[in-house]
């Protein structure tokens, strides 16, 4: 974990600077300025960031600092030309102006060569003494000393308003960039712009769950309502998701400028559409009062469709991510989880290179494959993260990580071993007795001892504290009655993981729930096959007057929720990772459409181009999800709100991959595997049928929503 926990300290690092940002902000830039057209009050915003020295922006940390600073402007609706700044200074980096740019000798604006002699769109240019032009074609960017007199404003939905600036007729200073000098600057400008309009987009949310905290309609907080609190945690979800990517974008703009084009393109897109969203979000919350200007969401409002505005300008110099997943061939960012498990995702990748054909096509009612799971056994990677006294090689959880992807990205038929290795052995691990340690974890670290989950009740699905299946207490043990459903290969399993209601007077009910494991040859338990779209058997499960001795017990009576928090924590984070699988059929797509792009792909601009670039940020975003899980957990902080964040995003973009992939390649992406004719190895076949219980299943994305509502601080 020291990994993960160097980034944390980084990130915490980070958070300070934005805090300190504000504090200056609320000295210098009140309230009554965030709500008006009138910038008089810029150039002493300005002064303050230069005394703060916000314009020195040299160095490795320059990016990250900048980008921080600017989602605080973008929350006090700020228009200081500080983005312009930065990238003024990495341009003219090999000049004296950088260093008259940081000491605030010099403040330039920055915009595109204009074919009319103007330049437009232009924010903070009555603070500027000079304007940087780069060049749609050619590679000379040209410096322009100016003055007022060359300013005329232009009626806008900034906030604190546009000019345009009729240039001079010759430059102080050219200077010869090369092209991935000018498309670095204007991917610059985009992460500038999007992390500006997120931060104004985050602090309308914030006003917006205050209000449904707060506002009372038919005699209760609107925050009740769940179309309300629904869309907030969407919002959050857009948000948080946002963050991720352009964090990610960054790093990987310091760690590899040369190959960071994708990822600064997949969050650029990816936060340039969410922002819009939640602003919108945010005024149907608001209502009436967010939509007139003496509230702040209305200005707010300005602000983010302002930078998304602005942003657009730069598409062109910045490149299509769409084309460099295309016609490019670029393969979507490596996923850097520290070295011990980056090394250790090569160790497996070169693994099954060699012990698995992806072409294979195998029984979805099977379990696992044979022969794998016997390698796997010989490499110790069924409990890989266990203790080393009961057999594992306490593997890291980003170890794992990279285990679980590499096994889902390729397909492998192994997940069914994982199930009952990660939920169930490691809540034995965790809370069982030495004496059922020693009986049931060698079994499961073989993959001999399989177990199937007894939690989903007709009456308790999302709501397992409502669950009814009860155990009374009897000499030695407990009689067992009620009914489980939907328990996934319960007809090809030994034994079940099984929550039951121990005590039916608890308060509140969670309290009364206790964990059993009972084999599932126990007198009393008949087993009622059902078939799932997907293809699997589940299950469901009779009990009638089933004897389960006092040794069957995991943990203490009555307690078992901490029990399956832990197994539910595990499986929640693992349904996020499922994105590995998606990723693999993602790039089964990409491979299609590089193929034959005329057919698959459309020209620049289309819907095809749309979907694929959207869906490739929320994959990325749900992995980011699943590391911030990883880094919660090293740091003992709480996965909640990431587990359910990454399950609602996971579950829905999985619909939408199966969806698009099916527009794109047509009727025959519908053929199952090993038809004539079949496409992807049936994939997307296989994801139209699996992936609606990749929102209903460990928890609907309903519920999870509600969760994040909750955790928002809405009321119930």
């Amino acid at each position: 974990m020291e990994y993960f926990e160097a980034m944390a300290i980084a990130a915490v690092e980070l958070t300070e600077l934005e805090a300190a940002v504000r504090g200056v902000l609320d000295r210098h830039w009140p309230s009554e300025r965030r709500i008006s057209r009138d910038s008089s009050g810029l150039g002493e915003m300005w002064q303050q960031a230069i005394e703060h020295d916000w314009l020195d922006l040299g160095g490795d940390e320059a990016l990250p600092v900048a980008i921080r600073v600017l989602g605080e402007l973008g929350r006090a609706n700020c228009g200081i030309p500080l983005l312009d700044a930065l990238v003024a200074s990495t341009v003219l980096s090999r000049t004296d102006y950088a260093e008259r740019i940081a000491a605030g000798e010099v403040t330039v604006i920055v915009g595109h060569a204009p074919a009319s002699g103007l330049l437009e769109h232009l924010e903070g240019a009555t603070l500027a003494t000079h304007a940087l032009v780069l060049p749609h074609e050619g590679s000379t960017a040209e410096l322009y000393a100016i003055d007022a007199r060359m300013l005329e404003p232009t009626p806008s939905i900034a906030p604190q308003g546009w000019t345009r600036l009729t240039l001079p007729t010759a430059p102080e200073l050219q200077i010869e960039l090369a092209p991935t000098e000018l498309e670095a600057a204007a991917r610059t400008m985009r992460l500038g712009l999007a992390a500006r309009a997120l931060g104004a987009a985050r602090r309308a949310h914030e006003l917006a769950v205050e209000h449904a905290s707060t506002r009372e309609q038919f005699g209760q907080p609107i925050g009740r309502f769940q179309a309300v609190s629904h869309r907030a945690a969407t919002c959050a979800i857009d948000l948080a998701s946002s963050a991720l990517l352009l964090d990610d974008a960054v790093e990987a703009v310091q760690r590899e400028p040369d190959e960071a084009a994708l990822a600064v393109g997949l969050a650029t897109s990816h936060a340039l559409a969410a922002a819009p969203r939640v602003i919108l979000g945010a005024l149907h919350t608001l209502g009436g009062m967010g939509f007139h200007e003496e509230h702040e969401g209305a200005w707010l409002f300005r602000r983010v469709y302002a930078d998304v505005a602005r942003a657009v300008a730069f598409d062109d110099a910045a490149g299509d991510p769409s084309r460099m997943l295309i016609e490019e061939k670029r393969e979507q960012p490596s996923l850097d989880l520290g070295p011990d498990a980056n090394a250790f995702r090569d160790e497996v990748r070169m693994f099954f290179a060699e012990h698995w054909d992806p072409v294979r096509v195998l029984d979805e009612d099977a379990q696992y494959d044979p022969e794998l799971r016997r390698l796997l056994v010989e490499r110790g990677w069924l409990g890989a993260g266990w203790p080393k006294e009961w057999g594992g090689q306490e593997r890291s959880p980003e170890e794992l990580l990279a285990l679980t992807e590499e096994i889902r990205y390729r397909g492998v038929p192994v997940r069914r071993l994982f199930t009952t290795v990660n939920i169930v052995g490691g809540a034995i691990v965790r809370h069982g007795t030495d004496e059922q340690k020693q009986r049931y974890l060698p079994g499961i670290k073989t993959g001999e001892t399989l177990f199937c989950l007894g939690y989903s009740e007709p009456g308790a699905g999302s709501d397992l504290a409502s669950l009814r299946t009860s155990a009374r207490k009897t000499e030695g043990g407990w009689i067992v009655n009620g009914q489980k459903i939907f328990t996934t290969f319960g007809h090809r399993s030994h034994f079940h993981w099984l929550a039951v209601r121990t005590d039916a007077d608890a308060k509140p009910p969670h309290a009364g729930i206790s964990v059993f494991i009972v084999p599932l040859d126990s007198g009393g338990i008949t087993i009622q096959e059902n078939h799932a779209l997907n293809g699997e058997t589940t299950c469901t499960v009779f009990y009638d007057d089933v004897f389960v001795p006092d040794e069957g017990v995991v943990g203490q009576v009555n307690d078992g929720w901490k029990v399956i928090g832990t197994a539910l924590s595990v499986e929640r984070i693992q349904m996020g990772g499922n994105v590995a699988e998606l990723r693999g059929i993602l790039d089964g797509l990409l491979t299609a459409m590089r193929e034959d792009p005329d057919r698959y792909a459309g020209a620049a601009g289309s819907w095809q181009r749309e979907a694929i670039v959207e869906i490739a940020a929320w994959l990325r975003a749900v992995r980011l999800f699943v590391v911030s899980g990883l880094r919660a957990m090293a740091a003992g902080e709480s996965t909640r709100l990431t587990a359910a964040m990454a399950k609602v995003a996971g579950g829905e973009t999985a619909e939408k991959l199966a969806d698009v992939g099916l527009r794109i390649l047509g009727p025959n992406a519908a053929l199952a595997a090993g038809a004539p004719g079949s496409l992807l190895n049936g994939s997307i076949e296989r994801m139209l049928r699996l992936a609606p219980m990749y929102v209903i299943g460990g928890g609907t994305n309903d519920i999870q929503r509600n969760l994040i509502a909750r955790e928002l601080g809405l009321p119930r």
